[in-house]
């Protein structure tokens, strides 16, 4: 649906927007990473992924996240 992938394009530009402000939210990179996804971007989902397991500092679920996304790839 072309409305929906819209929607998504315009939720990534904005979460792209709130890591410049605060690079450290995991959540938003979460959020980032399942937009990512959503527009079959995965290569930049898996780099957004390996971002928040550095701003994680290796969290065990953020690393899982990661892992399920480079299956995809």
């Amino acid at each position: 649906n072309e409305i929906a992938l819209d929607s998504v394009e315009c939720g990534v530009e904005y979460l792209e927007k709130a890591l410049k402000i605060k690079d450290n939210d995991i959540e938003t990179y979460f959020a980032l990473g399942e937009g990512y996804e959503k527009l079959k971007n995965f290569e930049e989902a898996v780099e957004t992924y390996e971002r928040a397991v550095k701003a994680s500092n290796g969290e065990i679920g953020v690393r899982l996240k990661l892992a399920n996304a480079d299956f995809a790839v």
